[in-house]
């Protein structure tokens, strides 16, 4: 979703007041969003929160398919 929209990770930091190093424990899966981390990441990229967490998880999804074809 960040990249689609143009947006590095500072650059997306910086849009929704988040700190970068926090960001990237959420990007990496290390840390999980409170609901106003949520509405600050799907005000940044422009996308309803819904729209955030349904797009999360279903590429969270792909990617647990595609680590189970691997065995």
């Amino acid at each position: 979703l960040r990249e689609a929209k143009g947006l590095n990770q500072t650059q997306l930091a910086q849009n929704s007041s988040l700190d970068s190093a926090f960001l990237s424990r959420l990007i990496s899966g290390e840390k999980k969003p409170k609901i106003e981390h949520i509405l600050a990441l799907a005000n940044a990229l422009d996308i309803t929160p819904i729209e955030l967490v349904y797009e999360t998880e279903y590429f969270n999804l792909l990617e647990e398919w595609v680590s189970m074809d691997q065995y």
